[in-house]
């Protein structure tokens, strides 16, 4: 009797770690990371301003590169800002599409997350 419920204590720990082992094997799937090559983009910078002259205001920055298309400009922190200096010069930006963040709120935005930035002559 007693060898009996041994072999069963034994049956039940070698299941359980089984099932355990099956577990956290299917939960390291494989994750594919898709790289987003360089990009380079010309175009004039422009500053949007929301809810000016209120106490939510906020500006983040883009490039207008004369496609009837703006591209949200993101720095190194992934936040439209720092692009001040740009505002209405034409420049070439190198950078790869990505998101980040606009406004007060961090509402997230698809955009440019700009690694070079120059002014053109």
């Amino acid at each position: 009797m007693e060898k009996s419920i041994a072999l069963f204590l034994v049956t039940i720990i070698v299941a359980l770690f089984f099932m355990i082992s099956c577990v956290s094997a299917n939960s390291k799937k494989p994750t594919r990371k898709i790289e987003n090559s360089s990009i380079v983009l010309e175009g004039i910078v422009k500053e949007i301003k929301v809810s000016a002259g209120t106490l939510s205001e906020y500006s983040y920055y883009v490039l207008n590169t004369g496609r009837k298309e703006e591209t949200i400009l993101f720095n190194s922190k992934s936040f439209s800002g720092g692009f001040d200096i740009y505002v209405g010069k034409k420049v070439r930006v190198r950078g790869k599409m990505g998101s980040g963040f606009i406004g007060w709120r961090k509402t997230k935005r698809e955009g440019l997350l700009v690694k070079e930035i120059s002014e053109m002559k």
